[in-house]
C-alpha cells in the first residue's frame, strides 16, 4: 500500500471523534433519561470540513506537481473510496431487513436503496416529508444515514470542475471567490434553517459552505507561518472546546444547519489549520488508537445505523462489538483492496459498476413484487397501515359552483386543516352523510387554515403574507356558510398550535428549540385582535346567522408514531406480539395533553348556543382514571402518524357527530 507523504494522522483522529459522536447520537444510550451526546450529529459537519480540505489539497497538489489534473483519476478514486464498502453493507444487510420487515416499510426501504445507488438519497429522504429528527424515529430506514454520502458525492462531482476552472483561469481571485461561495451558502443555510428547515438539512446548496471552509483553510495554509506554537495551541484548545460544546449542548430540535453550525465547523478548522506535533490534544488525535479508529471510520459509519435498526433491543455493548467486527472485516477485505489494488481484475471499477447496476435491478424487482405481497400473513392491526397518508396537495376550497347543489339536501361544510381533511375522508364514505347532506370540503392545506373571519396567515420570520388562508379566502368562507338555510359547519383543527403561534411571540431561532406547538405560519388581524377573540367572534357570528356549528375539540397528540412502535414490537418478538400488545398497549399521557390543549379547551368551552354541538374528541380516546389516551385497539390503529387520526379513529368522531345530531 502506498502511503502519502502528506498523511496527517490527526485528521484520522478527528474522523474517530466524528464517527463516535454520530454512533452515540444514533444509539439508545441514555444518561439520566436523556440522550447521551445529543449533539453527536455534528460529526457529519466534521466530516464535511475534512472532505473539503482534503479534496482541495488533492486537486491543488496534483496540479502543482504535474501541471495537470486528471478528472478521470479523481472520480475513479472517489468511486473506489465510497462505493465498494457501501454496496457491501447494502448486500450484507438486505436479507436481514427484507425478510423481517412488513411491506409498508419495505417499499420505502427499497426506494431508498435505489436513491443511494443513484447518489440522490438526500433528496429522497427530504421528499419523504419529515425532518431528519423526525424521520429517524417514525420510519424504518436502515440507510437514512447514507444521505451524507449522496451529499458528498454531489460535492465531489461539482466542486472539482468549478475549483479547477478558477484555479487555472482566475487563480488571483481563487480565495476571494471560494470565500464568496462560502458566505452565500452560509447565509442561504441560515435563512433556510427557519424558512425551509427540512430541505435545508439535506441539500448541497445549504451544506456547501461546510466543505468550502475546508477549502479556505487549505488556501490559507501559506499564512500559517505567521503564527507561533503558542497561538496555535490556543486555537487548537478553542477548537476542542467548540467541538465538545457542540456535541454536549446541541440537539436535533435546534434550527440547524445555520450560523450556529459555525461552532463545530470552526472548531474542526482550528484543529486542522493550527496543528503542530507538540500539542497535547494533537498527540491524542495522532495516537495509534485514534488513527486506527479513524481509518475504519467510514466502515463504522456505514455499519452502525443498520445494526441499530436490525437489532434495536440488543445491549449497546454487543451492538458496538458487532459494529466494530464488521467494520474491521469490511475495511480490510473491501475498502483496502478496492482502493489500492488498482490493477486487479476483480477489485476494479468495472466490478463496482456492475454490482451497483445489479443492486438497482434487484431493488426494482423486489419493489415490483412487494406490491403483490399477501398482507394476510401479518397481524390484522398492520393491515390498515396500508391506508395511504392524506393528500397534502389540496390548497384551495371547492369552487362556489360546486357548493350550491340543486338538490334539497342540507349543506354540510367541513372547514379547517389536515386534521379536518382526514375527517372529511371518513365523512364522505359514510352512508348517513350521503343520504342527508351535500358534504363540502373547505379544508386548506398544507399548514392549515382554522376558520377565523378577518384573519389571514403570515410567515412568522419573514412577515410576508401566505398564499393560502388569505383575508379574501376567510371572507368567502363566511359567505358560503350563511348563503343557504339549513347549513351546518364542522370546524376543527390544531387549535393549540394556532393559539400558541402568535405573530407577537418572541422566538430566537439561535437559542430557542423547535417546538411542536409552534408553526412559523401564523394568524394575523389588521386591527391586532387576538386570534382567540377572533375565533370566538367568528363562531358566534355564524350561530347568530342561524348556521349550525359542530366544534371538533383538538385531537390528542403523541410523541411517537404508533405504527412504527408497533412494528418495533412486532419484529422484536413476532410469536408473542399479541400478548405483548395486550399487556403493554401504546398510550400517551392524558394529563399532558390536557395541559397542552388547556387554552383551546377554555376557548371552546366559553362558546355556547342552542345551534352549537361540541365533540369532545379527547373523551373518545382518553381515560381520566388511568391517565392514558389510546392509540389502538386489538385490531385497529387510531392514528396514521403522531397527530392525524386514521379512518378508524375518525369513525369514532363521525359516530359521535351523529349521536349528537340525533339528540337535536
Amino acid at each position: 500500500m502506498r502511503k502519502s507523504l502528506d498523511y496527517r494522522p490527526e485528521i484520522d483522529g478527528l474522523r474517530a471523534v466524528a464517527v463516535f459522536s454520530v454512533i452515540f447520537y444514533h444509539s439508545s444510550v441514555l444518561i439520566f433519561e436523556k440522550k447521551f451526546l445529543p449533539g453527536g450529529f455534528i460529526g457529519v459537519d466534521i466530516f464535511f470540513v475534512i472532505s473539503g480540505y482534503l479534496i482541495t489539497k488533492l486537486i491543488s497538489n496534483e496540479y502543482k506537481h504535474t501541471k495537470n489534473f486528471s478528472f478521470l483519476n479523481f472520480y475513479s478514486r472517489r468511486i473506489r473510496r465510497i462505493l465498494p464498502a457501501l454496496l457491501f453493507v447494502i448486500i450484507a444487510t438486505f436479507p436481514f431487513i427484507y425478510f423481517k420487515t412488513p411491506p409498508i416499510f419495505i417499499i420505502d426501504y427499497l426506494k431508498s436503496i435505489i436513491s443511494i445507488n443513484l447518489f440522490v438519497s438526500n433528496i429522497f429522504f427530504w421528499k419523504l416529508g419529515f425532518g431528519y429528527d423526525q424521520l429517524q424515529n417514525v420510519q424504518f430506514q436502515p440507510f437514512l444515514h447514507a444521505w451524507t454520502l449522496s451529499l458528498e458525492e454531489q460535492f465531489y462531482l461539482i466542486f472539482p470542475i468549478i475549483y479547477f476552472f478558477i484555479f487555472k483561469k482566475l487563480n488571483k481571485y481563487l480565495l476571494i471567490l471560494i470565500t464568496i461561495g462560502f458566505l452565500f451558502s452560509l447565509f442561504l443555510s441560515d435563512y433556510a434553517s427557519y424558512a425551509h428547515p427540512a430541505i435545508n438539512f439535506y441539500v448541497l446548496p445549504t451544506r456547501a459552505w461546510e466543505f468550502l471552509v475546508g477549502s479556505i483553510i487549505f488556501l490559507l495554509e501559506p499564512k500559517k507561518k505567521f503564527f507561533n506554537k503558542f497561538i496555535g495551541s490556543f486555537f487548537i484548545s478553542i477548537g476542542i472546546i467548540f467541538i465538545i460544546i457542540s456535541i454536549l449542548y446541541f440537539d436535533d430540535k435546534m434550527y440547524l444547519p445555520s450560523i450556529l453550525t459555525l461552532v463545530p465547523v470552526l472548531g474542526t478548522s482550528f484543529i486542522i489549520y493550527f496543528k503542530h506535533d507538540d500539542n497535547y490534544f494533537i498527540k491524542i488525535l495522532q495516537s495509534k488508537l485514534s488513527t486506527g479508529i479513524g481509518k475504519i471510520s467510514y466502515s463504522l459509519y456505514l455499519w452502525h445505523f443498520p445494526i441499530f435498526i436490525i437489532y434495536p433491543d440488543l445491549n449497546f455493548i454487543f451492538q458496538i462489538i458487532i459494529i466494530f467486527f464488521l467494520s474491521v472485516f469490511s475495511y480490510f477485505l473491501i475498502e483496502k483492496n478496492f482502493r489500492y489494488k488498482i490493477k486487479s481484475n476483480f477489485f476494479s471499477i468495472k466490478t463496482i459498476f456492475i454490482t451497483n447496476f445489479i443492486i438497482i435491478l434487484f431493488m426494482f424487482h423486489f419493489l415490483n413484487s412487494s406490491k403483490n405481497i399477501k398482507y394476510e400473513n401479518y397481524p390484522e392491526i398492520f393491515h390498515q397501515i396500508l391506508e395511504k397518508k392524506i393528500d397534502f396537495n389540496n390548497k384551495r376550497d371547492l369552487n362556489s359552483e360546486q357548493i350550491f347543489s340543486q338538490n334539497q339536501k342540507e349543506n354540510l361544510h367541513i372547514v379547517g386543516d389536515s386534521h379536518m381533511r382526514v375527517l372529511w375522508r371518513s365523512l364522505k364514505n359514510d352512508e348517513r352523510v350521503k343520504n342527508k347532506f351535500n358534504l363540502i370540503n373547505q379544508t386548506y392545506i398544507p399548514r392549515g387554515c382554522y376558520y377565523a373571519y378577518d384573519f389571514y396567515k403570515i410567515d412568522f420570520f419573514s412577515r410576508k403574507k401566505a398564499d393560502i388562508c388569505t383575508l379574501d379566502d376567510q371572507r368567502k368562507r363566511r359567505d358560503n356558510f350563511i348563503s343557504k338555510k339549513n347549513t351546518t359547519v364542522i370546524i376543527g383543527g390544531r387549535l393549540p398550535v394556532y393559539l400558541y403561534s402568535s405573530p407577537d411571540q418572541k422566538i430566537s431561532r439561535y437559542f430557542d428549540k423547535k417546538n411542536k406547538k409552534f408553526f412559523n405560519i401564523v394568524f394575523k388581524n389588521e386591527n391586532n385582535l387576538k386570534l382567540e377573540e377572533g375565533i370566538r367572534n367568528s363562531i358566534n357570528d355564524l350561530l347568530e346567522n342561524n348556521v349550525k356549528v359542530i366544534l371538533i375539540y383538538p385531537v390528542p397528540i403523541l410523541d411517537f408514531f404508533p405504527h412504527k412502535k408497533l412494528f418495533d414490537l412486532y419484529i422484536s418478538d413476532k410469536d408473542n406480539f399479541h400478548l405483548n400488545l395486550k399487556a403493554n398497549p401504546l398510550t400517551s399521557s392524558y394529563s399532558e395533553f390536557l395541559e397542552y390543549a388547556k387554552q383551546s379547551h377554555n376557548l371552546l368551552d366559553s362558546i355556547n348556543h342552542p345551534n352549537l354541538i361540541k365533540i369532545y374528541t379527547h373523551e373518545l380516546f382518553c381515560d381520566k382514571i388511568s391517565d392514558t389516551c389510546k392509540t389502538h385497539d386489538a385490531n385497529d390503529i387510531f392514528y396514521i402518524d403522531d397527530d392525524h387520526l386514521s379512518k378508524f379513529g375518525n369513525e369514532k368522531i363521525v359516530n359521535q357527530i351523529f349521536n349528537e345530531l340525533n339528540k337535536k
